[in-house]
C-alpha cells in the first residue's frame, strides 16, 4: 500500500465518542446508586466493557496508517472482547429476574463466557485477519469483502505476508458462523426470562422496568444485525450504525434498570391538636421500637407538637390518620398500589428518593419507616440495611429523628443483632401526672 491514509471526521466516529460520554455518564450514576442489588455488578461490568469498546473504536478510527491500526486495535481486542457483552447482559438479566439461579442458568452462563472468550481473545491472537475497525476504515486499509468474509490486505501490508486468501479457516467459522447462534441464544434467552417475569409479577414498577429492559435487548440485538448487513451482507452501502443502536440500547437498559416511583414529599406541618409530650427523644438519632404502637405514638407526638414528619408505613394509610389523630401529615404506603401515595416494597431506590428528599426539605425531620421486616423479605436484609444507613446518615445531619419499629425475632438474630449495635432503643414513655 503506498503512503498513509488519512481520514476525516465521519459520523462513526461521531456515534463512538457520543456512546463513549454516555456509558461514562451512566456509570458515575450507577457509582452512587443506593441499595445495591445482585444485577448491580453484571450491568457495571457491562457498561464498562463497553465503554472500553468505545474508546477502541474513537481510537482506531484516528488512525491514519494500517500499521498504526492494527498496533492500536489487537491490544484492547485482546484484553477485553466486545463479545464478552452478550454473556454480561445476559447475566444482569438472570440475576434481575430471579434470586436462585436454576442450573440450566449457571451452565449456559458459564458456557456463554467461556464461548465468548474463545472467539473473542482467544480467536483474535490465534487468526489476526479476524481484527476489524469500521468499514470505511477497512476499504480505505485495502479490504476487500469476499462472499464468506474480509480478504485482509491491509493486514498483508502489516505483517509482510503473502496476500491472504478470503479468511475461511476454522476461527472464522467459529467466529462468524456458530457465533450468530450463540448470539441469538443469549439475545433470546433474556427475552423469555424477561417475559416469564413480568407475567409472574404482581408490581407494575417491575412490569414497566420488564418493557424497557425488554427494548433494550431487542436494540442491542438490532445493532449486531445492522452492522452485520453493513460489513457483510446485502446493505453494504448502508453506514455502520451500532454505536449509535448501542447507545439507545445502554441509555434504555438504564431507565429500565433506575425506574421508580418517586413522588416528592412536601414538609407539611400537622393540623391536629398537639399532645402531651411523654417520649423524651433526642435529635440526630435512630429509635429502635419492637412494637408499632410505641413508634407510631412517639411519631404521633411530635408532629402535633410542630415538628415536620413523613410516615412510610405498610399499614393502610387511612388506618394511621384514624388511629393517630394525623390530619396533614404526608403518609407513603408501602405496596403494590397505583396510588398517588404507594411505593412499591420492590422500589429501594424510589422509596430511598422519596425519603431523603423529604429530609432535605424539612426543617428538623420525623420519619418513621415501619415495614423493616416486609421489605427485607422482599429485598433481602443487605439492601435494607444499606437503606436505613443512608436515612439514618441523612436524618442525622438535619438534626431529625428516624423511627424503626422492628418486631422481636423477626428477622434472622444476626441482622437483628446488627440493627441493635447501630441504633438506639426507644425509651418507654414517662407518666403524665395526674
Amino acid at each position: 500500500m503506498a503512503g498513509p491514509v488519512e481520514f476525516s471526521f465521519n459520523a462513526e466516529e461521531a456515534f463512538s465518542i457520543i456512546y463513549f460520554v454516555v456509558l461514562i455518564a451512566i456509570l458515575a450514576s450507577l457509582a452512587r446508586m443506593p441499595n445495591k442489588k445482585s444485577y448491580y455488578l453484571p450491568f457495571v461490568l457491562y457498561a464498562a466493557v463497553a465503554a472500553a469498546y468505545a474508546v477502541d473504536g474513537i481510537f482506531v478510527n484516528a488512525a491514519s496508517t494500517a500499521a498504526q491500526a492494527y498496533s492500536r486495535t489487537w491490544p484492547l481486542q485482546f484484553g477485553i472482547s466486545y463479545y464478552l457483552l452478550f454473556p454480561l447482559a445476559y447475566h444482569f438479566v438472570v440475576n434481575f429476574t430471579t434470586t436462585r439461579k436454576s442450573l440450566f442458568q449457571k451452565v449456559t452462563l458459564v458456557a456463554g463466557y467461556a464461548y465468548m472468550i474463545v472467539v473473542g481473545p482467544l480467536g483474535y491472537s490465534l487468526d489476526p485477519s479476524l481484527f476489524g475497525t469500521s468499514l470505511g476504515h477497512m476499504t480505505a486499509f485495502g479490504y476487500t469483502i469476499g462472499p464468506l468474509g474480509y480478504t485482509g490486505t491491509w493486514l498483508n501490508e502489516v505483517l509482510k505476508t503473502p496476500p491472504l486468501p478470503t479468511v475461511t479457516g476454522p476461527f472464522f467459522f467459529l467466529s462468524g458462523h456458530t457465533f450468530t447462534y450463540a448470539y441469538l441464544v443469549l439475545t433470546f434467552l433474556p427475552l423469555y426470562y424477561l417475559f416469564r417475569y413480568s407475567r409472574s409479577a404482581k408490581s407494575p414498577l417491575i412490569k414497566s422496568q420488564v418493557r424497557y429492559l425488554s427494548a433494550g435487548v431487542l436494540l442491542d440485538w438490532l445493532a449486531y444485525v445492522e452492522g452485520g448487513f453493513a460489513i457483510y451482507g446485502p446493505l453494504k452501502s448502508l453506514p455502520q450504525l451500532t454505536y449509535l443502536f448501542q447507545t439507545f440500547t445502554v441509555i434504555i437498559l438504564f431507565v429500565g434498570l433506575t425506574r421508580h416511583q418517586f413522588r416528592k414529599v412536601t414538609p407539611t406541618l400537622e393540623a391536629a391538636a398537639p399532645l402531651p409530650r411523654t417520649y423524651q427523644l433526642e435529635d440526630g438519632r435512630t429509635y429502635l421500637a419492637r412494637e408499632n404502637k410505641q413508634s407510631f405514638d412517639a411519631f404521633a407526638e411530635l408532629v402535633r407538637s410542630g415538628r415536620e414528619g413523613l410516615c412510610v408505613t405498610r399499614i393502610f394509610p387511612d388506618d394511621v390518620r384514624k388511629t393517630y389523630g394525623l390530619e396533614t401529615t404526608p403518609i407513603r404506603w408501602l405496596a403494590d398500589e397505583k396510588r398517588e401515595d404507594a411505593i412499591s416494597p420492590t422500589d429501594l431506590l424510589g422509596l430511598s428518593l422519596t425519603i431523603k428528599d423529604f429530609v432535605n426539605m424539612a426543617r428538623k425531620p420525623v420519619v418513621i419507616l415501619q415495614g423493616v421486616e416486609h421489605l427485607a423479605m422482599t429485598n433481602g436484609f443487605t439492601p435494607i440495611h444499606h437503606l436505613i444507613n443512608g436515612l439514618y446518615e441523612a436524618v442525622g445531619q438535619k438534626g431529625g429523628i428516624l423511627l424503626l419499629p422492628v418486631t422481636q425475632n423477626a428477622l434472622d438474630p444476626r441482622e437483628d443483632a446488627l440493627l441493635v449495635a447501630e441504633t438506639t432503643p426507644q425509651p418507654p414513655p414517662i407518666p403524665i401526672a395526674k
